[in-house]
């Protein structure tokens, strides 16, 4: 009974050590990210870089693919042109980003052209969401070629300039303040393990080179 005691003692020692290291891990990683966030933040130009950092600062092991040019299948049997400015591959799934620099109030209907206004001038975007749309499907047509299956594909427009609202909420239109938790709340559903996320961004790195499209 002595043995059993002391054994069950060394791993209530053992458990409690084990916690205060998650729980110094958890505390040291958030004021480290508060203070990476704030650092990105404070730029006073946020260029094309600002959305991969700030991913990698709260998902360094997410898979990015940058200003992808992917083959489209078109009906006739041709190929498309299907942009996307980034694509973020994690145990989710699929992200696929339209990024926009602008700030302003923006008007964003689920189809037509979108406005951004601000004191300074209104600007008149093309939807960005057609344009992520299209490389959705230019994805899920070389996954199948690739016999990559069950990868969830979601898009969405990302505004990071400094202030952004929306007049439509909608969980497909993020600024910088929300990206990071829309992600957090997509990952909460992890489809993917370390092993298909690799093939899946093999995949689309694959067919990037791969076939001609259209100009």
């Amino acid at each position: 009974m002595a043995g059993l005691e002391k054994f069950f003692n060394f791993l209530i020692v053992v458990s409690s050590i084990a916690l205060a290291a998650v729980v110094i891990y958890m505390v040291v990683t958030y004021f480290v990210r508060k203070k990476q966030t704030e650092k990105l933040k404070s730029q006073k130009r946020r260029g094309p870089d600002y959305v991969p950092k700030l991913i990698k600062i709260y998902r360094p092991s997410s898979r990015i693919v940058r200003n992808a040019v992917l083959p489209e299948p078109l009906e006739d049997g041709t190929f498309g042109r299907a942009e996307a400015d980034l694509i973020y591959i994690d145990g989710c799934g699929i992200v696929v980003m339209s990024l926009c620099p602008v700030s302003g109030a923006v008007d964003n209907p689920k189809e037509g052209p979108w406005t951004v206004t601000n004191p300074k001038i209104t600007v008149t975007l093309d939807n960005p969401l057609e344009r992520t749309a299209a490389a959705t499907r230019a994805i899920a047509a070389l996954l199948k070629d690739e016999e990559v299956y069950n990868v969830p594909i979601y898009n969405v427009a990302v505004f990071y300039g400094r202030k952004t609202v929306f007049r439509n909420k909608s969980n497909q239109s993020l600024n910088s303040d929300t990206l990071i938790s829309t992600l957090n709340d997509i990952n909460r559903d992890r489809f993917l393990r370390r092993a298909e996320i690799s093939a899946t961004y093999n995949a689309i790195k694959k067919h990037m080179e791969k076939q001609p499209v259209e100009q």
